[in-house]
């Protein structure tokens, strides 16, 4: 099998046939918290009581590893994560089924920045906002200003007291580091990573 990436609201609301075919078992790979999947594991199986999900908890990388090592034996449905690249990594490798969305109203882009495949393989199916946050008491202990800009931490007061996880770990900072890119540029977004 495919693996099958689509707007969230028709998976777990709308896909009985698709379901049905895997034998009363979805199995999910996904890097979202259990916070977030077991409310959607709960409603799909409220509406699918003869289903049961499987949530396989695993970091994007990990998981198109996954995926690509099982791709000969695959038993995944579905794979759920923010990063888009590794849609496109899946997409490459020809793991992915094409899939039309009954859900109205999603935008084909959000800016600039498109929300779905434009061949139909995968599609978005949330917008997340990406900004800074801060200590307040770390802030107050060191006399550091608040930053409301990326261009705030890359003044001398905040060096060696920014960070953040690695890009290539996770696909939400990776989509942090695209954004800006996108947004000021290749040559002015590095400047501006490389100074924060």
């Amino acid at each position: 099998r495919k693996i099958l990436f689509t707007v969230a609201a028709s998976v777990f609301l709308g896909m009985s046939t698709l379901v049905q075919a895997t034998e009363g078992k979805l199995v999910v790979v996904t890097s979202y918290p259990p916070d977030t999947t077991t409310t959607f594991k709960k409603a799909f199986e409220k509406k699918y009581p003869g289903i049961k999900v499987e949530m396989l908890k695993k970091k994007t990388t990990a998981g198109v590893k996954y995926l690509q090592e099982t791709a000969g034996n695959n038993t995944s449905d579905l794979f759920w994560a923010s990063a888009p690249d590794a849609f496109e990594i899946l997409k490459g490798d020809d793991l992915l089924q094409k899939y039309q969305t009954k859900v109205k109203g999603i935008p084909e882009k959000v800016g600039a920045f498109p929300i779905n495949d434009p061949d139909g393989y995968y599609k978005g199916f949330a917008a997340s906002g990406y900004g800074i946050m801060w200590n307040t008491r770390y802030l107050k202990a060191k006399k550091l200003p608040v930053p409301h800009e990326w261009e705030d931490l890359t003044k001398a007061v905040y060096h060696n007291h920014v960070g953040m996880s690695a890009p290539s770990r996770s696909g939400t900072t990776h989509l942090t580091v695209e954004t800006v890119l996108q947004g000021k540029g290749w040559e002015e977004g590095w400047a501006t990573w490389k100074e924060t």
